[in-house]
């Protein structure tokens, strides 16, 4: 069973490095809108003015840069057809390539980061990570009806989902 982990571990590594010495040119561009109106923004939050709608189905250029308004929703910066702004986490589904390689850490920055049984709010506290504590990130994501990021992870042999306001990565 750790042979195989290990070997699955080493695999997924070598995918990540692969992934990233690609030119980012030649990557997907980031965010699939999919809602019917799926705004770029002047500012990341509600408050941003709407400057263009992006189809449903169509990808916009993510430019790298996110944001977190009072809500805990992501933002992300993007471009769609030369108009640059904001796109709302809600709105959007972000592009694998864009998304933490697995095997990599994920440090705890709050004083109660919890390890929960399922992503959001509702799932059940089992753990909390120390500050500057490190889990391994699964390679899995899910995104919550607020527009936050919850990230599968193992920390101190529980494993469970974590917060993205939470935690950053290392890599």
């Amino acid at each position: 069973m750790k042979k195989l982990f290990t070997k699955k571990l080493a695999l997924a590594m070598l995918f990540c490095l692969l992934v990233i010495a690609i030119p980012t040119a030649a990557l997907a561009d980031g965010l699939t809108a999919v809602e019917e109106h799926c705004y770029i923004r002047t500012a990341p939050g509600l408050n941003g003015k709407i400057i263009y709608t992006v189809p449903v189905g169509a990808e916009a250029t993510y430019q790298g840069d996110t944001s977190v308004d009072n809500r805990g929703v992501t933002w992300y910066k993007a471009s769609y057809r030369g108009v640059s702004g904001w796109m709302s986490g809600l709105q959007v589904n972000l592009s694998p390539e864009y998304i933490i390689c697995p095997g990599f850490g994920l440090t705890a920055v709050e004083e109660h980061c919890y390890i929960r049984t399922a992503p959001g709010l509702n799932g059940k506290i089992i753990y909390t990570v120390p500050v500057n504590g490190t889990a391994v990130y699964l390679y899995d994501t899910s995104v919550d009806n607020r527009g936050v990021t919850w990230y599968k992870a193992t920390y101190d042999g529980v494993t469970g989902w974590m917060s993205g306001l939470q935690i950053r990565s290392n890599f």
